[in-house]
């Protein structure tokens, strides 16, 4: 199974911001109800929105993020990915809202050469 990089960074923002997991350090969900009862308040309640979240999506757009998490979970580079879009949506959270909306408005050829654009010109910054 291929990976849709075209997807990958817009996915993995939006998966972060709906809360779903997005890194192996993050614990997995529980499968039984016994599970789910032993996790701390706070965690049970974000699991709860972010299942609301979910389901508020369209039909379409749901089966999206399962097949890319489906892809995802059979590449042989799973970790690595999942650090890659971890490390990506971090940057983007970090950004100012302004600009990090205007990158994300951006079509995906531009966004790809706006990311490697700042990347490099913050990494001269401190280097």
């Amino acid at each position: 199974m291929k990976i849709d990089w075209k997807l990958f960074p817009r996915l993995g923002f939006v998966m972060m911001l709906l809360g779903l997991p997005v890194t192996t350090a993050q614990q997995p969900l529980p499968r039984t109800l016994e599970q789910l009862e032993q996790l701390p308040a706070q965690q049970r309640n974000e699991l709860q929105k972010s299942k609301v979240r979910f389901e508020q999506l369209d039909k379409a757009t749901q089966q999206k993020y399962r097949d890319f998490n489906a892809r995802l979970n059979a590449s042989p580079q799973r970790e690595r990915l999942r650090q890659v879009m971890q490390a990506y949506t971090q940057w983007l959270l970090d950004m100012d809202t302004v600009e990090r909306n205007r990158i994300l408005a951006l079509p995906l050829d531009q966004r790809l050469t706006e990311v490697i654009r700042k990347v490099k010109q913050e990494q001269a910054g401190r280097g």
